[in-house]
């Protein structure tokens, strides 16, 4: 497979993210469309704790984010070709998206069962500000894979 193909190909994994950031979407619009489905208060007590782990896991999981980026990245850098970084960046990506994608989708259940709260935000700002930052654009795949475009020369 040429370099080229390699790029093209990897560019399609905007899709894959996409559709898990639809996911967290619709899922946290369905929350706000239906919730709170827990009435009473006995039942709103017992389920309280799900706030407090919906606010304390994304921040957790930022350090285990941040090791995950750089072991990959090193063995990214590392690899011998085009093909084989892009492998690696694919699964990085789907890794990474994966991760953020866990706390944001607790807190959309969150929003479901209990109703909104200040608890919530922190996974779903982090969510949104790692897809933005994750979301494989051609020029991103091109900079993983080490190859120059000369679009714009």
């Amino acid at each position: 497979m040429d370099n080229e193909t390699a790029i093209a190909n990897t560019s399609r994994l905007i899709i894959v993210v996409g559709a898990m950031t639809m996911m967290v979407v619709v899922f946290t619009a369905v929350g706000f469309a239906l919730g709170p489905v827990v009435a009473d208060e006995a039942g709103r007590e017992k389920l309280d704790v799900l706030r407090l782990v919906a606010l304390a896991l994304p921040l957790l999981e930022l350090g285990m984010l941040a090791q995950i980026w750089m072991v990959i990245s090193r063995r990214m850098q590392a690899a011998e070709d085009v093909p084989a970084r892009l492998a690696i960046y694919r699964g990085r990506t789907i890794i990474c998206v994966a991760l953020l994608e866990g706390p944001a989708l607790l807190a959309a259940v969150c929003v479901l069962l209990l109703g909104f709260s200040w608890h919530v935000i922190p996974a779903l700002v982090i969510f949104a500000l790692g897809i933005a930052a994750l979301m494989p654009t051609p020029g991103r795949v091109r900079a993983a894979a080490g190859v120059k475009s000369d679009q714009y020369s």
